[in-house]
């Protein structure tokens, strides 16, 4: 679980500091919102192309995190 975890990065310059994935503009929000949303990982990848289904596994543990 730990190197998915090294996938989230946090940063104050992007994305005014929220959790995102490898530096993109892709924050873990934006992610767990998709999938509560009803959307499947299938769903993201199509409409986020630069995202893998490591960087999703990583948002949901980022999230899930104690």
């Amino acid at each position: 679980m730990f190197s998915l975890l090294k996938r989230v990065t946090v940063n104050d310059s992007v994305c005014h500091g929220e959790p995102c994935i490898r530096g993109m503009r892709i924050m873990v929000s934006t992610i767990i919102n998709s999938l509560k949303g009803g959307m499947s990982v299938d769903d993201i990848l199509l409409r986020c192309p630069d995202l893998t289904r490591d960087d999703v596994d990583a948002a949901i543990a980022y999230s899930n995190r104690g």
